[in-house]
């Protein structure tokens, strides 16, 4: 095995650690589901092929 690791290597460590996570705590939020915006009055006409 090698020496141990640094005091600013663990400091890197951790920085890395806490970016990551805050990083999944964003992205995990913007994953959540929204509440639905409400349909407008158009209607959407939808074109049938036919063989």
């Amino acid at each position: 095995m090698g020496p141990p690791p640094s005091q600013e290597h663990l400091a890197l460590l951790a920085e890395i650690r806490a970016l990551t996570e805050s990083h999944l705590t964003v992205t995990s939020k913007s994953m959540m589901p929204r509440q639905a915006e409400p349909a407008d009055d158009h209607r959407v006409v939808l074109a049938v092929r036919t063989q």
